[in-house]
């Protein structure tokens, strides 16, 4: 009985080479180990890729907040330094025009640079933002 099994078992290829199934389920148990570790490879690789853009996108953020808010307490310093000394009315006007100006940009500056930012640094974000433009030009 055990004999004929073996003769089930084995399998002579084209070149006159006889196998085992045993041996032909071994290399196709590799072959299967291999597409797994593809598959984690490539899982890890997206990761890293995503990883990376959130870096990116996180030190942008950072930059524009420091930038944004970094102008307030300059230009409260200046005004604290600079408010003994006797200034014009024309250097008046500029200074209270240059405050006036500047202080709603940087807040709207602050507030929308999350958007830019993203849109700039992650190309993920800049496709989902196409497509939910492209669906609601259809509409």
């Amino acid at each position: 009985m055990y004999r004929r099994k073996k003769e089930m078992n084995d399998l002579q290829n084209d070149d006159g080479i006889t196998t085992t199934a045993a041996a032909d389920s071994t290399i196709n148990a590799t072959n299967g180990q291999q597409f797994v570790r593809f598959q984690q490879q490539k899982q890890q690789r997206h990761t890293k890729k995503r990883d990376s853009q959130l870096v990116v996108m996180l030190l942008a953020e950072i930059i524009a907040y420091l930038i944004s808010t970094f102008l307030f307490p300059t230009n409260d310093l200046y005004q604290t330094v600079t408010s003994h000394v006797q200034k014009s009315v024309e250097r008046q006007q500029i200074e209270t025009f240059i405050t006036y100006i500047a202080r709603p940009y940087l807040i709207v500056l602050n507030a929308c640079s999350t958007f830019f930012v993203w849109f700039a640094a992650s190309k993920k974000f800049r496709n989902d933002f196409k497509q939910y433009l492209h669906y609601y030009r259809k509409r």
